[in-house]
């Protein structure tokens, strides 16, 4: 009997999901159509502002749109198809992930430093944009509005590692496995609003590209995720 609820509970849940992601598609697709016009407008008017602002929001829903298939499809969504791989400048994808999260939390200071490989790493795009992109939310997201964020590249043989690390409330030590888990956040995390799916997502974006994911404590507060990803092909 407890088996079946917990079968009818999942289902019940996975349903629900369906169908929000059914629902936020909606609104996100009214506002990629006013962004594309506002594109169109700013490349007339020769205005790089609002064209870089325009260009940003069409990112940021191609990235929720990744999301919510993630959501309604399970892992599905986070294997990667050769149709959508290539060789990617992951310096490339960094930065510009970067420039996206200064625009709207402008209040942190994000440096980028360290060396990165020549060599590119292959794998899908859109996906490590998610990657990086849900680390430095979160970065943000637990991090006092004027604290900095560091995103910290290393190159070593066969392999980049980038690091985003923040000076919020850390991660507790004995819980920094299980915040990759479905739906869990950290006993520590308090008001701050949450899903508890962001970093399961990264966890499956890394090893989809056979990388590795591991949490740490910055120094002196704060955490540091490090991302490995092999180069080459």
């Amino acid at each position: 009997l407890t088996l079946e609820r917990e079968m009818e509970s999942r289902l019940a849940l996975k349903n629900f999901v369906a169908m929000m992601c059914h629902e936020f598609r909606t609104p996100l697709t009214t506002i990629d159509i006013i962004a594309q016009n506002q594109k169109r407008a700013a490349t007339a008017a020769k205005d790089d502002k609002a064209l870089t602002a325009a260009e940003s929001i069409r990112t940021e829903i191609q990235r929720m749109n990744l999301l919510l298939t993630s959501l309604a499809q399970g892992n599905h969504s986070t294997t990667l198809e050769a149709s959508r791989t290539s060789s990617v400048s992951l310096r490339n994808i960094v930065t510009e992930v970067c420039d996206i999260q200064r625009l709207t939390t402008p209040s942190h200071e994000i440096t980028v430093t360290g060396t990165w490989s020549a060599v590119p790493v292959h794998g899908d795009p859109q996906l490590l944009r998610q990657l990086f992109a849900n680390l430095l939310i979160n970065a943000a997201k637990y991090s006092g509005a004027d604290q900095a964020i560091s995103v910290e590249a290393e190159t070593g043989p066969g392999f980049v590692e980038v690091a985003v690390g923040d000076r919020g409330i850390g991660i507790p030590a004995d819980e920094r496995e299980r915040v990759f888990e479905q739906f869990y956040r950290a006993s520590n995390t308090g008001a701050v609003e949450g899903t508890g799916l962001g970093l399961t997502l990264c966890r499956q974006i890394v090893q989809a590209h056979r990388g590795t994911i591991r949490i740490g404590e910055n120094v002196p507060s704060g955490t540091k995720i490090t991302v490995r990803l092999p180069i080459g092909a």
